[in-house]
């Protein structure tokens, strides 16, 4: 292959469009952690509010519901 010599203003182009390139690509996947560990922690709630009503204690589930109006009651009286 062929060296081609190119002129400063050509060299200057290239690494400014190469530069260009990677922030472009890394702005573009920043969020992928993001967005995997928050659908990873969703999946824990979820396994974790299902083996709470799985095992059919009804106590547990209505304590658990009133704790909950109890909370939102209590924001609304700040």
């Amino acid at each position: 292959m062929e060296d081609k010599r190119i002129s400063e203003k050509e060299s200057l182009e290239l690494i400014a469009r190469m530069i260009r390139e990677t922030q472009d690509n890394a702005a573009r996947y920043a969020a992928y952690p993001l967005l995997i560990w928050g659908v990873y922690y969703c999946y824990r709630i979820a396994c974790g509010v299902v083996f709470l009503f799985a095992d059919g204690n009804v106590a547990d589930q209505l304590s658990l519901v009133c704790f909950a109006c109890y909370c939102r009651t209590a924001d609304n009286l700040l």
